[in-house]
This record gives structure tokens, sequence and C-alpha cells, in this order.
């Protein structure tokens, strides 16, 4: 799992951990300031097949609207 931290000097740092050994703190490399979480969209990934003809065919719920 990727982890995102943001220093004020603007400096942008992702750090990969496995789930559940998430770092609490990080110093930036640039400054040596310590850096606060941020929190950003989930890396989503949808595989195999029948997710877009079961959610979005025709005949799913939406088109019983």
């Amino acid at each position: 799992m990727t982890f995102e931290f943001q220093c004020g000097c603007g400096e942008h740092i992702e750090i990969e951990a496995p789930i559940g050994k998430a770092p609490k703190t990080t110093r930036c490399p640039a400054c040596g300031r310590r850096a606060k979480r941020t929190f950003s969209t989930p890396n989503i990934r949808f595989r195999g097949v029948g997710f877009h003809v079961n959610d979005y065919g025709p005949g799913s719920p939406k088109d019983d609207k």
C-alpha cells in the first residue's frame, strides 16, 4: 500500500508499506522536517470479465428506472 506525505517545504513523499504497518511519521528528505500524512484516492483495479456487463450492460438495474 502506498502512503503519501506532504512537507511544509512543498516536498511530496510516497512510502510503500504493508497494510497495518503504516508509518506514523516520516521526515522530509529535502529539509528534514516532519511531514504530514495526506489522503488520496485509492488505487482501484477491476479485473476479470463481467463487471462491466453486469453493471452497465443491457437490462442492468439502471435501465429499470
